[in-house]
């Protein structure tokens, strides 16, 4: 199945203040930098400010410098989330980094392994609108925040976050990836965090005990476990607390609880059915609109080396191109994609000829389990292609190569884009 229409959604933030929890005090409530709560601060809608020559240059604007994030950092309604993801935990825990520092004063940190839709085989699946609105709620984030994502030093997968972002409707114009790293923001000026902080998981959320539609609440009234934080829970009819996590997920999945942050979709997300037609189309000599692009490198896509992921074929999918994440990165600082010219050979290489292309060709970004595809995404957003045209699988290979029915090709007979890792 398809899920259309483009990035253009655009109704505000709650935030949590779990008392009884002190080191999540910094996340949920008071900033130490801040002379007021966060959730006190009035939410506006925001128009980023940017220099003249830099920022937006590329095509759809997915980027913002160092330089003119720095000069907004600080504004209403400008939240800075650091988006960072690592495939091998034991080597590089991203969440250990960001509670540990640096990290961008005043940020909060975007799970995508926690804030999703859980699954026994398949990981980060894109979350519903009501759970990452509740997050939203939680980050202090509304329909109108500017959103600039970031990563840490040398971390290429904060696109996932990115287009998670994107996906729920938050939109092209408000949510933006900052050109380079943590570091890079230490070492031009931008104001940091050093000491230890502590960061919320969605089991914080299910412990939440909500009395009613959040909307029909007085402004000052919030619950954290038993406790409310805006007046004593027992004058609240009995029948409108939740008590499970069960109770919870079903109350949001069906609007019993209403967020403040409005999410949508998942937008421009597509399932193995759809997928599935892709290739029929592709098998059967058919003229076919779609392009799929594998982000995975040209070994694992030529089956000539082994799947990180236990139990999965090698290969790739019939009619599919390679073009390797990594490729579209700039080799000395993977927080960066490289530069336009450079993306168009790469995706050339590959077969996939941008500059000559029809304008109704869609692509579908695939990989390992659905993180750098978003790498991919962005790169043809950066390439001028128009983001309505373009989806992930959310899936990828880690449930492409699970199949047993799943047709798979595991030659080199294909186009694939320079491997440089």
């Amino acid at each position: 199945m398809l899920y259309g229409g483009g990035f253009f959604g655009c109704s505000f933030a709650l935030l949590l203040m779990l008392q009884h929890r002190p080191k999540l005090s910094t996340a949920f409530g008071l900033n130490p930098f801040v002379s007021r709560p966060i959730f006190a601060r009035r939410l506006l809608p925001v128009s980023i400010k940017m220099a003249s020559s830099t920022v937006c240059s590329r095509s759809h604007h997915t980027f913002i410098s160092i330089q003119d994030a720095i000069g907004n950092h600080g504004q209403e309604n400008v939240a800075f989330v650091d988006g960072s993801w690592f495939l091998n935990k034991a080597e590089r825990n991203a969440r250990q980094a960001f509670e540990a520092g640096p990290r961008i004063q005043g940020a909060t940190f975007f799970d995508i392994d926690d804030v999703c839709t859980p699954h026994e085989s398949l990981i980060h699946m894109m979350p519903s609108p009501q759970l990452f609105g509740a997050i939203m709620d939680i980050m202090n984030i509304s329909n109108d925040s500017m959103v600039i994502l970031y990563g840490q030093e040398q971390c290429p997968m904060v696109h996932r976050a990115w287009y998670t972002f994107l996906a729920m409707g938050h939109g092209l114009e408000r949510t933006k990836v900052l050109d380079g790293s943590i570091m890079d923001w230490k070492a031009a000026g931008g104001p940091v965090e050093e000491l230890p902080t502590d960061t919320f998981y969605v089991k914080h959320v299910k412990d939440m005990q909500v009395g009613g539609p959040m909307e029909d609440l007085p402004n000052d009234t919030f619950f954290a476990n038993d406790m409310q934080v805006g007046g004593p829970a027992e004058n609240l009819p009995n029948d409108t607390f939740y008590s499970n996590d069960m109770q919870l997920e079903n109350a949001l999945r069906t609007n019993r609880i209403k967020t403040r942050y409005q999410a949508t979709g998942p937008r421009q997300v597509v399932d193995m059915q759809r997928v599935l037609q892709v290739v029929a189309g592709f098998r059967s000599s058919m003229a076919s609109d779609d392009i799929i692009v594998d982000a995975r490198s040209a070994e694992r896509f030529n089956a000539q080396a082994p799947e990180p992921r236990q139990g999965l074929r090698r290969g790739h999918m019939p009619g599919a191109k390679n073009v390797f994440f990594a490729s579209l990165l700039r080799p000395d600082n993977l927080n960066r994609l490289a530069p336009r010219d450079e993306l168009l050979a790469h995706f050339a290489q590959a077969g996939v000829r941008i500059e000559t292309m029809d304008k109704s060709t869609n692509f579908i970004t695939t990989c390992g389990s659905g993180a750098t595809a978003c790498t991919v995404a962005a790169a043809l957003m950066e390439c001028g292609i128009d983001p309505a045209r373009i989806f992930i699988y959310d899936g990828s290979w880690m449930e492409w190569g699970a199949s047993p029915d799943a047709p798979i090709v595991a030659t080199t007979d294909y186009c694939t884009s320079s491997n440089l890792s």
